[in-house]
């Protein structure tokens, strides 16, 4: 999601009111509401994680009204201290993911071979 900001602070979603504007990379409402079912913790928690309201984050997951800079900053760190992890939009889109440690790849790799010796798929 690009956000322009206003050399007077205001900032919104692809509004500049006609001052000179700076395009920021921020996170967009659907990767907010990706993230936060990919961390599965509530509103309430990333609230008071990221110092924003309740109704602020439900109104812009929702598609409404963005936060201003600072308050997508403190989402998307917010959002990214319970594991999410934001990819930066491309020709394929904008995306996020959890992001694992070493010590949970390593439990994830060894759930691997848990489930028996690997047999022909039967599917034609």
């Amino acid at each position: 999601m690009l956000v322009c900001l206003a050399a007077s602070g205001y900032a919104a979603a692809g509004y500049s009111r006609g001052r000179t504007a700076v395009e920021v990379e921020t996170i967009t409402s659907g990767q907010c509401a990706a993230a936060r079912a990919l961390t599965q913790i509530s509103v309430e928690v990333l609230a008071v994680r990221s110092g924003l309201g309740v109704d602020v984050i439900r109104r812009f997951e929702a598609g409404s009204t963005p936060p201003d800079v600072p308050g997508l900053r403190a989402l998307q760190a917010a959002l990214e201290s319970f594991g999410a992890h934001f990819i930066p939009e491309d020709d394929m889109g904008a995306g996020v993911r959890l992001r694992f440690t070493s010590s949970v790849s390593r439990k994830v790799a060894g759930w691997e071979n848990e489930g028996g010796a690997v047999g022909d798929d039967d599917v034609p």
